[in-house]
């Protein structure tokens, strides 16, 4: 229960560093980002990209991450890859603590796997998993490509409302 918490704590800091910086959030490469994403189709297995991304339906409405972080964050001995995807300037943000050795296949349930997520419909708004699964689909050490499905309720901690995220989809490059 202790590691939860631990794990729950360096996904919500590794969250409040990517938006604490707008400039990261907001330019990539010195350009500004523009244009409206493509929601891709309904599709939980797309085709493999080289490229980072993140998306889901959430409360049934499809959405797609326009920026995609996946930092290794270390601790105790263990490692885990918080994967979070927002807009380009912030919330809506999803954010996915997976353990680095969690092998390919599933459905993982995420509280007996060490897996956490988190929904940030504002930014000022925190909601944590109560429920939730995730697929493995590639987790490949060499390449340092994680790629799978997942799904689940989260949950505002006043107990005020949920957020179901469904179809949800990550590929994602992760550094150490």
């Amino acid at each position: 229960m202790r590691l939860k918490g631990l794990y729950i704590i360096s996904l919500m800091v590794a969250i409040l560093g990517l938006f604490s910086c707008q400039k990261e959030l907001s330019y990539e490469g010195g350009a500004p980002i523009t244009g409206t994403p493509v929601v891709p189709p309904p599709d939980s297995t797309p085709v493999v990209s080289s490229a980072d991304t993140m998306r889901a339906t959430i409360n049934g409405t499809p959405w797609v991450a326009q920026t995609v972080t996946a930092p290794v964050i270390s601790a105790f001995s263990i490692s885990n890859i918080a994967i979070t995807g927002s807009g380009a300037a912030g919330p809506p943000a999803v954010s996915l603590n997976i353990p680095a050795s969690l092998a390919v296949g599933g459905p993982y349930d995420f509280t007996a796997n060490g897996v956490s997520g988190i929904y940030l419909p504002t930014a000022t708004t925190l909601s944590l998993f109560s429920t939730g699964q995730i697929t493995i689909l590639e987790n490949d050490s060499t390449t340092q490509r994680i790629r799978g499905n997942f799904q689940f309720v989260a949950t505002d901690p006043g107990m005020m409302g949920s957020a179901s995220l469904t179809l949800g989809y990550f590929s994602v490059k992760y550094s150490p």
